[in-house]
């Protein structure tokens, strides 16, 4: 019966696979999570698809196995995945967890991602960094060392995002984190040795974040 519900996060029928999602994530047993955890492996996408949404929507428990698999997991799939099961997490995370700090095990885990070998897994993790913001702030401050272009892109990209900014105006440490990132910016723009498409980019990303008052939205 437990496998039936499983399988049926393939289904062609939308509905279904919703129900069934619904069911495995309202019911959960102590195999649920590992069981989910192999389905990332599976070459159907849906499949995949449909494991990593039940994941998302379960949350924090499912952080340590999510890390473990995204450093240690060869698959390239299944470590897409589990920055994709991060990301979402995080963006809801304020909400689903009120208070709480994003567990750094999560923060960690992407951090290593930033090397891995699959070029779309650290875009994807820069990315997931930026979503859960300030606690990430110097890993993606760090990150921008490196000569991969789309990597650096990526990151200021996600140095600018309101969640890296978000915070009171008059709390000091947001407005050191906005000048920080300000000056960095700044110095990559007018370095005529950097490449031009990221100068350009650290303009733009410049421009729009002083234009838009990021530091003062809450």
């Amino acid at each position: 019966m437990v496998t039936d519900i499983y399988q049926q996060l393939k289904n062609k029928n939308p509905v279904l696979r919703q129900r069934a999602m619904s069911k495995i994530v309202e019911e959960p047993i102590s195999e649920t999570i590992p069981r989910l955890i192999e389905i990332l492996s599976d070459e159907n996408s849906s499949y995949r698809l449909g494991a990593t949404q039940a994941l998302t929507v379960i949350g924090i428990p499912t952080i340590p196995a999510l890390a473990e698999q995204l450093t240690s997991n060869n698959n390239a799939q299944v470590r897409a995945s589990c920055v994709q099961a991060f990301s979402e997490i995080a963006r809801f995370f304020s909400r689903d967890y009120p208070g709480d700090t994003f567990p750094q095990v999560a923060i960690d885990a992407l951090q290593k991602a930033l090397n891995d070998p699959n070029s779309a897994i650290t875009v994807a993790a820069t990315g997931a960094l930026g979503i859960i913001g300030k606690p990430a702030l110097d890993i993606l401050l760090s990150a921008l060392e490196t000569e991969d272009i789309a990597l650096r892109l990526s990151v200021i990209q996600a140095i600018v995002s309101l969640n890296v900014l978000k915070g009171p105006e008059d709390d000091p440490k947001t407005l050191e984190d906005y000048d920080k990132i300000a000056e960095l910016l700044s110095k990559i723009a007018e370095d005529e040795r950097e490449d031009s498409y990221v100068r350009e980019t650290a303009k733009t990303s410049l421009t729009r974040m002083v234009a838009s008052k990021v530091k003062m939205r809450h």
